[in-house]
C-alpha cells in the first residue's frame, strides 16, 4: 500500500525470472474532480434564466 490514502499499488514479482507475464503493476488513485470556471458561469447562467422565468410567469398571472 502507499504512504498516501487516496491512492493503492498493488504488485506481483517475478522472483522466479521465468518470463511467463505474470507481473503485474496496478496504482489506483481516487481524484476529487475540480470544476472549471465555464461550469460555474454555466449553473449561475442557468440559474438566472430559470429566475427570470419564474419572475416572468408570476408577473403574467392575475
Amino acid at each position: 500500500m502507499s504512504s498516501d490514502k487516496q491512492s493503492a499499488l498493488l504488485m506481483f514479482n517475478d522472483k522466479a525470472k521465468d518470463h511467463d507475464y505474470d507481473d503485474m503493476f496496478i496504482k489506483v488513485s481516487i481524484m476529487t474532480p475540480v470544476p472549471e470556471p465555464e461550469t460555474y458561469a454555466l449553473m449561475l447562467g442557468g440559474l438566472a434564466v430559470l429566475g427570470a422565468v419564474a419572475r416572468r410567469r408570476k408577473a403574467q398571472k392575475p
